[in-house]
């Protein structure tokens, strides 16, 4: 699954995008540590993917969870566009990793019952 792999690679320099977007607009430090930490935790992760797909896929994971996590309860109480659009882009990524797992089992489970 190419595509998810290049997905988690586009979601880590968003994350990063937004850590300098908060950092110019906000002056926030803490946007831009925080974003570039993420981002480049990412970007790790999907270039680990296609050497272990378990470990790469399960952080990317983790982390568009944790990001979700962070800022879903900042958008339900009337957060701000840039806070939405991360909430939204890790929940996104979050259901193509959890979708691309299910879909990855049920391939296995049919090719295993298909063998004698």
């Amino acid at each position: 699954m190419r595509w998810l792999d290049n997905l988690v690679l586009v979601y880590g320099i968003f994350l990063i995008a937004m850590g300098i977007y908060g950092f110019i607009g906000a002056h926030s430090v803490v946007s831009l540590i925080a974003g570039s930490v993420s981002g480049i935790i990412e970007i790790g992760f999907a270039l680990v993917t296609p050497k272990n797909p378990r470990l790469g896929r399960i952080g990317a994971s983790v982390v568009a969870l944790l990001m979700l996590g962070k800022f879903a309860p900042e958008v339900h109480s009337g957060g701000k566009p840039d806070l939405m659009a991360i909430a939204a882009f890790s929940l996104v990524v979050f259901a193509c990793l959890l979708g691309g797992h299910f879909y990855a089992m049920n391939r296995r489970k049919a090719r295993e019952s298909s063998q004698p």
